[in-house]
């Protein structure tokens, strides 16, 4: 009891702490920098942290308005434009070698980008040679000679209204292939020749020859047939499982129906003995009366179905002792267990010792109900702490979203 409050005080100071945060990001949020300086100036943002809109008024002696306006980054002048070109020219021959040594021992693909971090300009490249390097890089070292070939590069940059080019010289070696890697790649030279002949065709005739060997084409098929087997096999092997975890739930539905009608039964099994029945009697009584209410409604109950069987012992003629021996077996709770020791004791000890034990024994199963809801009552509302915080940090999150950009801006 003492380790829940202390968990539930510990999510309440969470909450309070999380909300106070909160509290004082929107505050700072809202309490950003202006961007107009002495009524005359709006600060620009830098290139790269893109445009941000303001809404200004405009007051003068006879009229008043407000409009919101774009104000678009700071771009560079022609010094800044200069120094940036001559360092992305610098830089841009190790980039586009990509996984190559360098631009005079070119055997793969090159990395032609549109555009480098860090520089404002857009790159279009263009091959003296589009065979040997496309315009997206793909490189064909097929037959180059062994002393290389070499190919020409042009780049041009723009930004804004200037433009600029440049040419780069780039070596292509030709690769040693295996034979397998040889047949691969001139495999792949005649379907990109025919893909090319026939594209404008609705169908694609694949070529008859790979070099000066004729092809035969044959599709290869993925079969998946095995997963229907597989997923079989891991749901005859979670069957047990599922099965355990059933009966699992079922025991423990079980156990809380018969721990919840256990102070209602003694309490009424205590009043029929007081009343002048013996056990046996007020069992059968109480079996009559749940058969009746079963008809009128249908509702079965796990306690009152036992006591049917007690009672279909006793017209079958078994010993009292034996049927509430077996009743409290059946029943299997320990206090179901306690409940039929007493009445096979009564039988020795008379009607007036069992009223007083089940009195007690009414009085504590009460006591025991009360706590146990209770203890449920508490685990209730810890489970629901966590829902409930996922709830305050997702309205915490839409709030301080919005605070956030704006002070960003």
């Amino acid at each position: 009891m003492i380790q829940q409050k202390n968990r539930k005080n510990r999510y309440l100071f969470l909450i309070i702490l999380i909300g106070i945060v909160s509290s004082v990001c929107v505050h700072f949020g809202s309490q950003r920098k202006g961007r107009l300086v002495e009524g005359t100036h709006l600060l620009r943002n830098e290139w790269g942290e893109g445009n941000y809109t303001i809404t200004l008024k405009g007051i003068t002696q006879s009229k008043e308005g407000e409009i919101t306006y774009e104000i678009r980054e700071r771009i560079f002048n022609s010094e800044e434009r200069l120094a940036l070109k001559e360092q992305l020219l610098k830089e841009l021959p190790q980039i586009i070698a990509g996984e190559n040594e360098s631009l005079m021992a070119v055997q793969k693909d090159l990395n032609l980008v549109t555009e480098v971090e860090g520089y404002p300009f857009a790159l279009v490249w263009q091959s003296s040679n589009h065979d040997r390097i496309r315009a997206d890089g793909k490189v064909n070292t097929a037959n180059v000679p062994t002393e290389g070939e070499m190919i020409t590069l042009k780049v041009a940059g723009t930004y804004e209204d200037e433009k600029w080019e440049k040419e780069m010289t780039v070596k292509l070696l030709p690769v040693i292939l295996t034979p397998r890697e040889q047949y691969l790649a001139a495999m792949q030279e005649e379907l990109y020749e025919n893909d090319f002949l026939y594209r404008e065709s609705s169908e694609m005739v694949l070529p008859e020859k790979i070099g000066e060997e004729a092809v035969i084409w044959k599709e290869k098929i993925k079969y998946n047939s095995y997963i229907p087997l597989l997923i079989s096999f891991l749901c005859v092997a979670c069957v047990p499982v599922f099965r355990e975890r059933n009966r699992e739930i079922r025991e423990q539905k079980r156990s809380r129906e018969l721990n919840r009608c256990y102070p209602e039964f003694v309490s009424k099994l205590g009043l029929y003995i007081g009343a002048g029945l013996n056990v046996k009697n007020a069992f059968l009584r109480i079996g009559n009366e749940y058969q009746a209410q079963k008809k009128r409604n249908g509702k079965t109950q796990i306690l009152y179905e036992e006591i049917l069987v007690c009672n279909y012992g006793f017209l079958n003629g078994m010993p009292e002792s034996e049927v509430y021996r077996e009743w409290g077996k059946r029943c299997g709770e320990m206090k179901y267990r306690k409940l039929s020791f007493l009445l096979i004791s009564h039988l020795r000890q008379g009607n007036e010792k069992i009223l007083s034990l089940l009195s007690e024994e009414a009085d504590a199963a009460l006591e025991e109900r009360r706590n146990l809801a209770r203890k449920r009552g508490e685990e209730a509302g810890t489970k629901l702490l966590f829902p409930m915080m996922l709830v305050l940090v997702v309205v915490m999150f839409l709030i301080l979203l919005p605070a956030f950009f704006g002070f960003a801006a």
